[in-house]
């Protein structure tokens, strides 16, 4: 259920800000690494935790750590 929220203009500059920031860090060498970090370890956990491949899972490989 969505809540008609009001913000004040202080969380709006906040928030601004933020996304500015983020924006500028995301460019960087340490913000294109961590982006690639991410993106494979969510490529990894859709690939095991897919539908077809929970399916056919066996205990062994469920308590398997990467």
């Amino acid at each position: 259920m969505l809540v008609n929220l009001k913000l004040t203009q202080e969380q709006i500059q906040t928030l601004k800000r933020q996304g500015e920031d983020f924006k500028a860090w995301i460019t960087t060498d340490k913000g294109k690494k961590d982006n690639q970090e991410h993106r494979e370890h969510e490529r990894y956990f859709k690939e095991q935790l897919s539908s077809e491949r929970l399916k056919k899972i066996t205990e062994s490989e469920l308590a398997e750590k990467k």
